[in-house]
């Protein structure tokens, strides 16, 4: 009964015949598995997915159920149905704790995330392919946390956090790439890219003085471990010139507002640190100009 039950249906045979050598009928769920195994190898992913279409999940126990799993995500892959391919293997590592098949499984779960979040493809309704690519990249972090290319997918989700202007959930990325994966060839961009952040989420010199001072540090800090890439290092650079030119504009807009309120002590604060702090900005001039007023006033006070 198995084996009649088991033929291909008639329009699997005719596209089969269609694209190529014709497929000899698998008459048994095991000859199912080792014809797809082969036409995998043969780079044959389409017709190892007819192979494998009139089968399922309850056609299978124990190793053969882990290998139609793998194999059938496998054919769905490369046969461009990445977020399919997930489907079928997304909870593997809690269905088959011990299988000898786990590390083709993690794999294969991060070539899915990586090829959806690099995708240009379309958008259906709200869900595009990077959007995709981020849930599997995310879980695949979750579950494989010490894997091989557990870097490599943090940085994926990483320069795709940046690409939407996620700053904090960019900068915990490259966090974690340091952090947890000192020796992966992504360091030192993301290295740079924590300071980048940090500059990024910046908004101008009338906002934060203490995420500006903060990412001023942090830019002073990735400077002075003299970064060997030139591009980082002249960027890097740059974005501290702004930093400081901002740093040194809000302390005279600071100076400003104590003016308002009559409020001479805080208004020589700001202007002070403006010139201690900052002695090449060119808003130096103005803020000498400015205490040289202060002293001229409290002169013409203290006179008889």
């Amino acid at each position: 009964m198995l084996a009649a039950r088991r033929l291909l249906p008639l329009s699997l045979l005719a596209a089969a015949c269609a694209s190529g050598p014709q497929l000899e009928v698998p008459q048994t769920p095991a000859a199912a598995l080792d014809m797809a195994r082969a036409l995998l190898d043969a780079d044959r992913p389409a017709d190892a997915r007819r192979v494998l279409s009139d089968f399922g999940t309850s056609d299978f126990v124990d190793f053969q159920l882990e290998r139609y799993k793998l194999l059938r995500a496998l054919a769905l892959f490369r046969t461009d149905d990445p977020w399919d391919a997930f489907v079928v293997i997304r909870d593997f590592t809690e269905d088959h704790r011990f299988s000898d098949l786990s590390a083709e499984v993690e794999e294969l779960h991060f070539q899915i995330g990586h090829t959806l979040i690099e995708s240009d493809g379309g958008v259906w309704i709200f869900q595009s392919d990077r959007d995709d690519g981020e849930i599997v990249l995310q879980e695949f972090v979750e579950r494989y946390p010490t894997s091989r290319f557990a870097a490599d997918a943090l940085h994926d989700l990483g320069e795709l956090a940046l690409t939407e202007e996620s700053w904090s959930l960019a900068r915990r990325r490259f966090e974690e790439i340091v952090q947890f994966h000192p020796n992966s060839e992504w360091v030192a961009l993301s290295r740079f890219r924590i300071p980048q952040t940090a500059f990024a989420d910046l908004v101008g010199p009338a906002y934060d003085l203490d995420a500006m001072e903060r990412t001023r540090n942090e830019l002073r800090a990735y400077l002075q471990t003299e970064p060997e890439n030139p591009t980082f290092r002249s960027e890097s650079e740059r974005m501290l010139a702004v930093v400081l030119g901002w740093i040194a504009e809000r302390h005279l807009l600071d100076a400003d507002f104590y003016r308002t309120l009559g409020n001479e002590p805080g208004e020589r604060f700001h202007l002070g640190l403006l010139l201690i702090d900052y002695p090449d900005d060119p808003l130096t001039d103005v803020a000498r100009a400015r205490l040289a007023e202060l002293d001229a006033a409290a002169a013409l006070r203290g006179a008889p």
